[in-house]
């Protein structure tokens, strides 16, 4: 993000990621993300007057690749802390809107930092796509925040890196047939552990045996039963007659 120019930002001339190796899940929420995180961006360009404005005392180079170490001074505005993923404008004349813009005289800069709760006053490393000169800026404007959208971003290339099977069964359900076959399976176990050892469910009993049985051996479903009720409602009979069935061949 940090490498877009002022007339993609603007126009919305940007291209969406792609992910050679996404799932379809996954690369199908990049695209929106980024959209989203452009619009906000835009939405903060489109009101520079109102933006917090800081006289950029000194950039100087820090640790890491792209990383600037940014002082600002705080005569004339201290109401705002700066937090990881916050977005400034870097730019020589303070711009009265995004019209006067250049892409050789603003730049997009990130703060970052290495606790997630980290806030700063004054001084904080930011990443900047390009090398920038102290004498080339004089003025920084906070835009939004975009940590939330980093965040997402992260946990969706997590999926995309260890193809999260959770998500993978959710988006592939097996088919109904499947399903009915397992069905049937979990009755016919059912009904030879209750006829050979002589145990008597009424119907609700009986359907709660069932999803257990369910829960613990058929594809279709993937949950967590609670067997709960007074003294003498079968809860022993119920949980006894759905062990049994997952261990009987």
């Amino acid at each position: 993000m940090l490498s877009w120019s002022w007339t993609t930002c603007i126009e919305s001339n940007f291209e969406n990621p792609q992910e050679s190796a996404a799932s379809s899940y996954a690369k199908s929420l990049l695209g929106p993300l980024v959209e989203e995180t452009v619009a906000a961006v835009q939405s903060a360009l489109q009101k520079l007057c109102f933006a917090p404005q800081f006289k950029i005392i000194d950039i100087l180079p820090a640790a890491g690749a792209n990383i600037s170490f940014l002082d600002i001074d705080l005569q004339e505005v201290i109401t705002h802390n700066t937090e990881r993923g916050d977005i400034f404008l870097l730019c020589t004349e303070l711009p009265r809107d995004s019209s006067q813009l250049c892409n050789d005289e603003a730049v997009l800069a990130m703060a970052t930092c290495s606790n997630l709760y980290d806030t700063f006053q004054r001084s904080f490393n930011v990443k900047i796509h390009q090398k920038v000169k102290r004498q080339k800026f004089n003025h920084a404007l906070f835009l939004c925040n975009i940590l939330m959208n980093i965040q997402i971003c992260e946990s969706l290339n997590a999926v995309i890196r260890y193809d999260c099977p959770i998500i993978n069964d959710l988006l592939t359900p097996p088919s109904m047939v499947v399903a009915n076959a397992s069905l049937t399976c979990c009755n016919e176990k059912l009904a030879d552990v209750l006829m050979s050892q002589k145990i008597t469910l009424d119907e609700v009993q009986l359907e709660a045996a069932k999803a257990i049985y369910s829960a613990a051996r058929c594809k279709h479903s993937r949950s967590i039963h609670v067997i709960s009720g007074a003294h003498g409602t079968g809860k022993t009979k119920i949980v006894f007659s759905a062990v049994a069935s997952l261990f009987s061949k």
